[in-house]
This record gives C-alpha cells, structure tokens and sequence, in this order.
C-alpha cells in the first residue's frame, strides 16, 4: 500500500511538473516592438488586452481589431512562423489596424506615433 501511494504521488508530481502554463504570444509584441521603433521594457501585453483580466477572453478595442486577422496557431508548435515570416504577417495586420478609427476618432496609428495606446508604459 505504501508503495502504490509513492507511485501515485510520484506521477501526480510528474503530471505537475510536465503541466504546460499557458503562455503569451511573444512574437505578436516583438513584431509591435520592431515595426514601431518601441523598446521592450515600454510595450506591455495590454497593447492589446484588458489589464487584469483573462487574456485570451478579454482584449481592448485595439485587440478587438487586429485579433482577427491572426491566426494564433501560426505562431506555436514546432513549425511556428518565426523571425522575418513572423514579422511579415504581424507587420501586415498592425498596418490594417493601424488606419482604423478608434472610440476618439483618431487611428490608431496617430495613438501608436503619439504613444498614447494603452498598454505602453512611459519611461
């Protein structure tokens, strides 16, 4: 008896240790870096989503609009788009977002230049 419970709390903490956490699309905020001249330590994952919240579920006006035209699978797994692919898909998105009207009536890309998105932190 004293050894099936070693085994099953052996496996439970092999199950927990393998557990994959979800995680962030890095490329998605890189690509956001690059294109807009931003250093990483500025550009903060509520660029696109709700500050506090789930991040998959609740994403700001500006998430609303470039969500749809990423396809989030591209950028997982071992054939994941990277580098120069990755920017070029990103970067192809950001500029049909960026010409889009937010609640203020100004694009987003004068929001972008004028660094008042939110989500970027000022230095």
């Amino acid at each position: 008896m004293k050894r099936l419970g070693l085994l099953l709390l052996g496996a439970a903490w092999m199950l927990v240790a393998g557990a994959v956490p979800a995680q962030a699309m890095p490329a998605f905020k890189t690509s956001f870096q690059k294109k807009y001249g931003l250093e990483a330590k500025v550009v903060t994952c509520d660029v696109c989503h709700v500050p506090k919240k789930d991040k998959k579920e609740f994403r700001n006006e500006y998430g609303q609009l470039l969500a749809p035209l990423l396809d989030a699978e591209q950028f997982k797994g071992d054939e994941k788009l990277q580098g120069d692919e990755a920017d070029k898909v990103v970067f192809e998105a950001l500029d049909k977002v960026a010409k889009e009207k937010a609640p203020d009536g100004k694009t987003w890309g004068d929001h972008i230049k004028a660094g008042t998105i939110p989500g970027l932190k000022k230095d």
